[in-house]
């Protein structure tokens, strides 16, 4: 009997338990902080969806914003009041995000924006600032947003780091604004 044939089965057989055991490929991702998720997903489906490899945890993607100092900066004249916020798991998100994403659409006249954009966000979703040629994962630790001085702040922030590629948000929890 010739073991040719049997061999190569074998060794195809082999090769398709790797590829099936494979992660599969990159696409939108659902996350804890979204709201359109549901109780009903299971953690199998979240980590096989996941940007990150399998032993990263979920909630590490989930920037972890922290409010900083504000202060007092002139900017073409006007007083404005500059709040920081800094990402503290800022090394949880690979710098592929930032790196520049010439196929996809431009930030304004920056015609090497980065992959992902970051947002500062008030409790209403719309934009305070916008980043979008950060180029990498360590810019996020000096983020800020500004309002002019004797304006009333917005009551709560959260930082939205969009990822254009794959149309996948990752959003903070919403922080405390102090009024000055």
């Amino acid at each position: 009997m010739n073991k040719g044939p049997h061999r190569r089965i074998l060794e195809l057989a082999a090769t398709i338990a790797l590829l099936v055991s494979m992660p599969q490929p990159l696409g939108k991702q659902a996350l804890a902080s979204d709201s359109n998720n549901t109780a009903e997903t299971n953690s199998a489906d979240a980590s096989r969806d996941s940007l990150a490899p399998p032993e990263v945890n979920l909630a590490k993607l989930i920037p972890q914003a922290t409010l900083g100092q504000s202060a007092i900066v002139t900017t073409d004249g006007d007083a404005m009041v500059r709040f920081m916020i800094s990402i503290e798991n800022y090394q949880a998100f690979s710098n592929d995000l930032f790196k520049p994403a010439t196929y996809l659409k431009p930030l304004a006249e920056h015609l090497n924006s980065s992959r992902a954009w970051v947002y500062i966000k008030d409790q209403a979703g719309n934009p305070l600032q916008t980043f979008g040629t950060i180029s990498n994962r360590e810019q996020l630790k000096n983020l800020w947003f500004t309002i002019e001085k004797g304006e009333t702040a917005p009551s709560q922030v959260y930082v939205d780091i969009w990822d254009r590629q794959t149309d996948t948000h990752f959003k903070s929890a919403s922080l405390k604004i102090k009024s000055e």
